[in-house]
C-alpha cells in the first residue's frame, strides 16, 4: 500500500482506487505494446546498417553546388525526382546563382539560363548539386541531352 503523508487530503481508499485504475503503457519505437504477450521475434532485436544506438538522424543543412572533381568518384540517381530543369540568373560579379520564379522568366528572358540541376553523391557520402546548362535554339544539342 502507498505511504500517505500526514497532511495529504487523499484517503487510503482513494490511493488504492487510483493505483488500480492508472496504468503505465510502455511501447516499442514501432508502437507495439511491450507488455503484450508476443511471440519471440528477432526483428525487434535488429539494429540498423549504420550500427548506431542513439536513434539520431543526420540532417543535411546545406548542400554545396559544384561540379565533381576530375579524380572524384561520384554517382547520380537515375530517378527524375533527383533533378530539376529550371531557369537561373547568374551574378558573375558576386559568383551567385539565383533560381528564377516562373512569373519572372518573361521579364528576365535575356538574362536567364535554362539549366538542369542534378543531385550527386561522392564516395564519402557527401551530397552535392551540379548545374548543367540545357541546350538553346542557337546551341547544338550535346549527346547527353538527346532522346
Amino acid at each position: 500500500m502507498a505511504k500517505r503523508l500526514e497532511e495529504s487530503p487523499i484517503s487510503d481508499e482513494e490511493i488504492t482506487e487510483l493505483s488500480k485504475t492508472s496504468q503505465v503503457v510502455r511501447t516499442y519505437a514501432n508502437g507495439t505494446n511491450i507488455d503484450d504477450d508476443i511471440e519471440f521475434d528477432p526483428a525487434y532485436l535488429r539494429i540498423g546498417q549504420d550500427f548506431s544506438f542513439d536513434g539520431s538522424v543526420e540532417e543535411i543543412l546545406s548542400v554545396e553546388v559544384r561540379r565533381p572533381k576530375s579524380q572524384e568518384f561520384f554517382r547520380m540517381h537515375p530517378d527524375p525526382s533527383y533533378r530539376l530543369d529550371t531557369a537561373i540568373l547568374e551574378d558573375q560579379k558576386e559568383r551567385e546563382i539565383y533560381l528564377v520564379a516562373p512569373k519572372l522568366r518573361d521579364d528576365l528572358a535575356d538574362d536567364i539560363t535554362s539549366v538542369r540541376i542534378v543531385t550527386w553523391i561522392n564516395s564519402d557520402g557527401d551530397v552535392f548539386l551540379h548545374v548543367l546548362k540545357l541546350p538553346t535554339d542557337n546551341r547544338p544539342v550535346p549527346g547527353r541531352f538527346r532522346h
